[in-house]
């Protein structure tokens, strides 16, 4: 385990500013908080603030008494001046500012900025923030939103907020310091470059890496040339840059730069400094990963020294060491001491960060898994208890502020510590069948977040706002669309094309945050977290259950990969959990021959028994099962497991495919449009193999929409091009897609070689390797990452999510491998399927494999004939799978196609 664990992503929009007014140039030089790491240092020009504190002015006098305070606080008096400030803010009288002049202002609010930064320095942060939105206050009411001293204001309540744990006001407040900085010309600033170095130590607290060292770099660079590599705030940076580089795994880089600063502490500071300790620590921090073992104890016993004895044991800062503490002691196996120390620090991160703190987590993390470790199952499971608790308040709190990118950042960190409990309920759930409830409970409430929060955006506003909005949010898709297109390519020939992936991605980055904002999802709470398996009890009827599939990368276990399957009824006080443990080999030996007995047509018992035996026994008594799929079962049709008997799990039982056990709680009531838009047999040109059997199948689902009083609209040969079919998609009923599908998975593009760039090095957005092939392509699917003007004939995944369907009851998607993608455990398939759900389809028909031509065409229409008759589609495509069979008796033929939800 890593000693750093950062859990938080939030994303808040820059509200607009003031313009800004002129000041006194002897007053322009104001204190700001610079974030050191994850302690608070204070940044303030102090030749021009002994300057400003000439003219013997009551305000001048004022100014000295603060330059001195300044002076001591930035060598280490801390105390000596938080008693001076004190009486100097409490004798302040700022009932009435309107009588106060402008330095009169900047003077009073500065005590109070003083006060601030302090207090957070002292780990005081209810203090730090009541002191420091009085300053806010004065100076926004006084001077204006965009007075440089209003804007010093933001940065110091931003870089306060961080560590309070307030990442979504954080971020908020960090970018409008560096906005409104750069609209005063003022981006060679020293307080430009700490504005950037604190917004970027909150973008590493996100996950965002590339960003952070990006914005570390530009903030050295800009310091250097202003004060020399040889300041205190330059050591700032660079220790900044250091863990940064930690992260992106330069441990030669930032050894480098931890040792340096360690020398340059120790000769300026001395060896009993707290500034001499956080070196220390950082550089305990690096051998603890990079396993260095023996060499972290001392300097860690060093550094819990000085901090004891700098900061007393009620500060953030002596919490975090006790952590660290703890976290090395679970390194090296020893349990007990490790529980000592993290027992200790969690008391203190409870009371000084509260439990939405990315320290917080990190220790509850390593504290459950020492008690599990040590065999105190019990009392793990009461600390992973408190830990999912924490990790769902972050979802509710941050979850639906944040955009798509960001989620899944979040959502990669967030589920290692899920695998962590996944895997101890897998080892304990014998001895506290409540762990199951308390998983299945998770899952519900956590699968599909990010699909669920894209539906939701979407909804909200094409659904309820203005035209103007609708028309933003498919242009915000549109450019996300490019600028997934422009990633893919090489860098060199994206310069030659004169565009700036860097500027783009922040031009897209905007318009999502302005969109959430004003689609109101600000107001909106996470609504699916409260669903618990009582809810899906509910909806369920004698006779069914629910099954759900979930991959789990094992922790403490024999095998890398593990299954569980959760199966639960109506009258269960528990569900019952099936451990599959040979995960690794369910993804890759078994799934192979799955295949290969698919493609040759082979008879095949293997699968049944290796995906669906074990849990055959929980579901006697089931007629459904609606299962909900995980990693390598979404590529497996569970009705074409046969047993020994010979008989396919498709005559037994009627097995319901469902993105998630949420699905079970919605009521949507059909569509009311009677429209059915047909696209079929287009004019592929060379290079592709002619579906005459399309031809026929669309002509016959023609016949039966007519026959049944909906209106037909139809799409042949060589009309069916990309531009016609989006110009025709307005949320009909049904939309019917018979063409060739494709999907181009990651390994594909392993070694070759364009414009001098191997391909493999590039990421490749799996909704642009996934579509359908349109009338007259302009290239193959494999070559779409060569520029072509207008539309090219492939329909890409991309833009599907900007098709309107939230109407639409049912797509069909008649063609090859369109229900594959790349499979991300917990959120599904990025792929076509995904792309229909976002853009607000209700139930899909794809293919898992490639199909064959005249088995596609019986299968469809004998499923319109049936389902347009009885109006049940579930039990419709069961009976066209059956009859097909009766003709083409091998799962090749009639299984490839599955209906989800």
């Amino acid at each position: 385990m890593k000693p750093f664990l950062y859990i938080f992503l939030i994303f808040l929009l820059t509200s607009v500013c003031a313009q800004p007014k002129i000041i006194n140039k002897d007053y322009k030089d104001f204190p700001y908080a610079l974030l050191d790491g994850r302690n608070v240092a204070m940044y303030v020009d102090l030749p021009l603030a002994r300057k400003a504190g000439e003219g013997g002015t009551a305000a001048a006098n004022m100014m000295l008494d603060l330059f001195s305070h300044e002076r001591a606080f930035r060598f280490g008096q801390t105390w000596m001046i938080k008693s001076q400030l004190e009486r100097l803010v409490n004798g302040i009288d700022i009932s009435n500012i309107s009588r106060l002049d402008e330095i009169e202002l900047i003077v009073l609010s500065r005590a109070l900025t003083d006060l601030g930064i302090v207090y957070h320095h002292l780990g005081l942060f209810k203090k730090s923030e009541r002191v420091t939105l009085q300053a806010a206050d004065l100076r926004i009411k006084g001077l204006g939103q965009s007075h440089l001293a209003t804007i010093s204001t933001y940065n110091n309540l931003g870089a306060l907020y961080r560590d309070m744990g307030k990442y979504a006001e954080s971020v908020k407040l960090l970018k409008k310091a560096v906005e409104e900085l750069g609209k005063l010309g003022m981006q060679e600033s020293m307080e430009y470059a700490v504005a950037l170095n604190n917004l970027s130590t909150l973008h590493f607290m996100l996950g965002q890496t590339e960003e952070a060292k990006s914005k570390s770099d530009q903030s050295i660079a800009i310091a250097d040339r202003q004060t020399g590599d040889k300041s205190k705030d330059f050591l700032s940076f660079l220790l900044n840059s250091a863990i940064i580089n930690q992260s992106l795994e330069n441990y030669s880089v930032a050894e480098s730069l931890l040792l340096q600063i360690k020398e340059i502490k120790e000769n300026r500071f001395g060896k009993k400094s707290s500034q001499y300790a956080r070196a220390l620590v950082n550089l305990a921090g690096l051998y603890m990963e990079t396993n260095r073992i023996d060499e972290v104890e001392p300097l860690l016993a060093t550094a819990h020294e000085i901090y004891m004895d700098f900061y007393g044991r009620n500060h953030p800062t002596t919490a975090y060491i006790i952590s660290l503490y703890g976290i090395y002691y679970y390194q090296i196996g020893n349990y007990s001491l490790s529980i000592q120390w993290l027992e200790d620090a969690k008391s203190l991160q409870t009371y000084l960060l509260g439990k939405f703190h990315a320290e917080y987590v990190t220790t509850l993390e390593t504290l459950a898994q020492s008690y599990w470790k040590s065999n105190q199952t019990a009392k793990a499971k009461d600390v992973f208890e408190e830990l999912n608790a924490s990790l769902m308040d972050q979802v509710v709190n941050y979850f639906p502020v944040m955009s798509e990118e960001d989620q899944m950042k979040f959502w990669d960190r967030s589920r290692s510590t899920l695998m962590v409990f996944y895997s101890f309920v897998l080892d304990n759930h014998r001895a506290y069948p409540e762990l199951v409830s308390t998983m299945l409970n998770m899952h519900l409430a956590t699968k599909g977040l990010i699909l669920s929060e894209s539906q939701k955006i979407r909804k909200s506003i094409i659904g309820n706002s203005s035209e103007e909005l609708r028309d933003k949010y498919l242009s915000w898709l549109d450019q996300k669309e490019q600028f997934a297109q422009y990633s893919a390519m090489p860098k060199k020939l994206v310069i030659q094309m004169g565009v700036n992936l860097y500027r783009m991605g922040k031009r897209i980055e905007k318009m999502e945050f302005e969109l959430r904002e004003e689609s109101m999802l600000f107001q909106q709470s996470y609504d699916t977290v409260a669903i618990g398996k009582e809810a899906i009890q509910s909806k369920l009827s004698e006779g069914e259950s629910l099954l759900e599939v979930i991959r789990i990368e094992r922790v403490n276990g024999n095998h890398p990969v593990a299954y569980a399957a959760i199966v639960l009824k109506a009258d269960d006080p528990q569900p019952k959990l099936v451990n599959i443990e040979n995960g690794e080999h369910l993804e890759t030996t078994y799934f192979g021959y799955y295949k290969n007995a698919i493609r040759l047509k082979l008879k095949d018992t293997i699968s049944y028994i290796k995906y669906w035996e074990p849990i055959a026994p929980h579901l006697t008594g089931s007629k459904r099962v609606y299962i909900s799929n995980d990693g390598i079962y979404n590529q497996i049709n569970p009705n074409t497991l046969q047993r020994k008997s010979d008989e396919y799990l498709l005559n037994e039982l009627s097995i319901v495919q469902i993105s998630g056990g949420k699905q079970l709680l919605k009521d949507e009531q059909p569509s009311t449009k009677n429209d059915v838009l047909l696209l079929g047999n287009p004019s592929f040109g060379p290079g592709y193999d002619a579906l005459p059997g399309t031809a026929v199948e669309i002509d016959l689902i023609e016949n039966l929409v007519k026959e049944n009083e909906l209106k037909p609209i139809t799409i042949r040969a060589e009309m069916a091009q990309e531009d016609v079919l989006k110009r025709q998609v307005d949320n009909p009923k049904v939309l019917h897609i018979s063409t060739h599908g494709y999907f181009l998975p990651d390994e594909s593009h392993q070694k070759k070689v364009v414009v001098g760039e191997r391909l493999d090095k590039v990421q490749v957005h799996p909704l642009l390797r996934s579509g359908l092939v349109l009338s007259n392509p302009k290239r193959k699917p494999q070559d779409f990452m060569t520029p072509i003007s207008g539309e090219d004939g492939l329909l890409t995944a991309y833009e599907v999510m900007n098709f309107q369907l939230e109407e639409t009851d049912l797509v069909i998607l008649s063609a090859c491998e369109t229900g594959l993608g790349d499979v991300k455990a917990g959120e599904g398939v990025f792929g076509l399927q995904r792309s229909f759900q976002v853009a607000g389809a209700g139930a899909i028909i794809n293919s898992l494999w490639k199909v064959d031509d005249t088995a596609t065409q019986l299968l469809m229409t004998n499923f319109y004939k049936e389902w347009l008759a009885t109006g049940d589609m579930r039990t419709s495509f069961n009976m066209a799978q059956q009859k097909v069979r009766k003709d083409y008796p091998h799962p090749y033929y009639w299984g490839a196609f599955v209906l989800i939800n």
